[in-house]
């Protein structure tokens, strides 16, 4: 169907809206992704703020919450701007068919959950799990293909890094709580 004038979109607390493959575009309204929803994409080009990629491409303001769930079944993230940016709540790679590129830095709250399909990041678009997140661990089927860090505050305690390197595998690397409030990064090279 054909979506056109100036409609509103809205995914309210509690819903999940899967996307799919399919974009939603055609209205000059705004789309508001609300605190505790949850949406899902197969875009090759996940979700951005403007312009005519993604899933969402109205002309209106787009508005993602920073306290929402973010489940990525396409090539990348996107770049979209959350409203604690660069933050989200649950952040989920479940790509069965490849993997996912960050396409921007990225800071996780809550859960990381890797499913399916590598997670590359860079230094510069840099997958950060906050002092009150965490993460599964890593496995042969998904896991961060490239730097990670983990912030630590109190209460302090360890952290597994679900890390491994795109054609050799993957290696949990687990750090014990350290002394004192501090930023570890780890990624994974293999030695030949």
């Amino acid at each position: 169907s054909t979506i056109s004038n100036n409609i509103d979109f809205s995914i309210n607390s509690g819903a999940t809206v899967d996307f799919g493959s399919s974009v939603l575009n055609g209205s000059s309204g705004a789309f508001t992704l609300n605190s505790n929803a949850k949406i899902v994409t197969a875009n090759t080009n996940g979700f951005y703020s403007t312009g005519n990629n993604g899933s969402i491409q109205v002309g209106g303001v787009r508005t993602y919450s920073s306290t929402a769930d973010y489940e990525f079944k396409g090539t990348a993230t996107g770049i979209f701007t959350t409203s604690t940016n660069p933050q989200v709540r649950n952040f989920i790679v479940n790509n069965t068919t490849g993997n996912v590129v960050m396409s921007q830095p990225m800071t996780v709250n809550g859960v990381l959950t890797l499913t399916a399909g590598l997670l590359t990041t860079t230094t510069t678009n840099l997958l950060t799990i906050s002092a009150t997140g965490s993460a599964s661990a890593a496995t042969n089927a998904s896991f961060v293909n490239g730097p990670i860090a983990k912030v630590f505050a109190a209460p302090l305690t360890g952290f597994t890094f679900p890390v491994g390197k795109s054609g050799t595998g993957f290696r949990n690397i687990g750090v014990t709580a350290p002394s004192g409030a501090s930023t570890f990064r780890a990624e994974f090279f293999r030695a030949l």
